[in-house]
């Protein structure tokens, strides 16, 4: 069965404001995209990304611009994350903002999320997307976006925290990652690397209590699974944080036998640890 994925009003309307300010038509826009105003009222309806995307082409074809998404970048933190972008400001360190960032990003949208993976010496965020992938302008908006704030957020320039960024053939970002001199290579997903080091980073804004209500305000937005084990929950973070052989996680969760554990959390999640990993 294909999955329908969809992107929330917000989304589109931020696009909207973005044509209008380049001079685009955004009433026939709609028109040609089929989407009502009607659609648009509720912040956080979702639309299907059908719709979402041939906005995008329009947008592309009407500009004749294809750096659209990444003049987008500065409109989509100030307007699309829906205080998701206050929420990492007032956290701690950087690697809790960037936790946040992978825990809540789904209530904004499921055509993205944030992958990790550690090496000896640093971590790799991978902005995972579905395929087909979404137009570029979405993902130079999102790449160009999240990387300027993390860097801001620990009052650095991008060039002076990010080790490396990976960005897809299709995006037009080159010239931004140039000027802020970033090394970037070729790859499938959009991605970057930062050195462990630089997860414990203080951010300069950081506001531990401010960060406590804001946290527990998006955990209430976020569906629950019921009677989740708590060993369990820590298995899936050292699942997708660590390169730890699925036995050796196992028995930090205190099962002696490999297959228990996996017998444990195919119940509790429907999938297997390895399945879980690969995802």
């Amino acid at each position: 069965m294909t999955k329908t994925f969809s992107a929330t009003s917000t989304l589109v309307n931020l696009m909207l404001d973005h044509a209008a300010s380049r001079g685009l038509d955004t009433a026939q826009l709609l028109l040609e995209a089929g989407i009502s105003r009607s659609q648009l009222a509720n912040p956080l309806h979702k639309l299907p990304c059908e719709q979402f995307e041939l906005l995008c082409q329009l947008c592309e074809r009407a500009s004749g611009d294809k750096r659209m998404g990444c003049d987008m970048s500065h409109r989509l933190t100030a307007n699309g994350l829906h205080g998701l972008n206050i929420l990492m400001d007032s956290a701690p360190t950087l690697a809790v903002g960037l936790r946040c960032l992978g825990q809540f990003l789904p209530l904004l949208t499921d055509r993205m999320r944030l992958e990790t993976r550690q090496t000896a010496e640093s971590v790799i965020f991978t902005l995972a997307v579905p395929q087909p992938a979404p137009h570029f302008f979405w993902l130079d908006a999102a790449l160009s976006a999240l990387l300027r704030n993390v860097a801001r957020r620990v009052g650095k320039a991008p060039g002076e925290l990010l080790k490396k960024v990976w960005i897809t053939p299709q995006q037009q970002c080159t010239g931004l990652l140039d000027e802020w001199n970033v090394v970037h290579e070729l790859a499938s997903s959009p991605a970057f690397e930062v050195s462990l080091e630089a997860l414990d980073w203080r951010h300069v804004k950081a506001d531990e209590f401010f960060h406590r209500a804001m946290l527990e305000h998006w955990q209430s937005q976020q569906p629950t699974v019921a009677h989740e084990d708590e060993g369990l929950a820590k298995a899936r973070l050292w699942l997708k944080s660590s390169t730890h052989p699925i036995e050796h996680i196992a028995s930090l969760m205190g099962y002696s036998q490999p297959g228990n554990f996996t017998r444990a959390f195919r119940k509790q999640y429907g999938v297997t640890p390895r399945q879980f990993r690969q995802a």
